[in-house]
């Protein structure tokens, strides 16, 4: 499998499904090894071709003129969003969620929510990047073996960014289309 096509559907997702098999909101923050156990309790993704997409539904850098925010919105996939197709092995099906759990969850981000039902989620995590660079990430949707369409609401500030802060809410959606060929 492709390295771009597997990040363009894990990152996403696994950072869905990071916060999704934390546990209850009332539980507090949960360790990076904590998350990939309870996501490995979860249904394992079916091997197949699967269709990414990533629509922009909102972006915002303060001070920074409207026709330059467009701009970089139509860059990052825009209103109508940017799709593309890749095959999930068979192998890395079979890794589930845990595998991806592990790879998106190292660096210093902690987990301030988990409200998971069913294959719904609502959940929150913030990261510290280093260097003034901070993250704060809501994600709700739902998730299935076959896909998942998450709403990401993300909130970073960082000394490198003009103004400092920038915001960006996004709709990942994957969904499986048929068998690799």
């Amino acid at each position: 499998m492709r390295m771009k096509h597997v990040l363009s559907f894990t990152a996403p997702l696994a950072a869905a499904l990071l916060l999704a098999g934390c546990g209850k909101s009332d539980e507090g923050p949960k360790t990076p090894e904590q998350a990939a156990a309870e996501a490995s309790k979860m249904a394992k993704p079916e091997p197949g071709k699967y269709r990414s997409s990533v629509k922009v539904l909102e972006f915002d850098i303060p001070g920074m003129p409207a026709a330059q925010a467009e701009q970089m919105k139509g860059m990052m996939g825009g209103k109508d969003g940017q799709a593309t197709e890749f095959c999930l092995s068979a192998e890395d099906a079979n890794k589930g969620y845990e595998e991806m759990v592990k790879k998106s969850s190292q660096g210093n981000c902690t987990f301030e929510k988990f409200n998971v039902a069913s294959n719904t989620l609502d959940a929150k995590m913030a990261c510290d990047m280093g260097n003034g660079m901070k993250s704060d990430m809501t994600m709700n949707g739902t998730t299935s073996s076959t896909g998942s369409k998450i709403v990401m609401d993300i909130n970073n500030t960082a000394p490198q960014i003009p103004g400092g802060k920038m915001h960006t809410k996004m709709e990942v959606t994957n969904e499986r289309i048929g068998d690799c060929t």
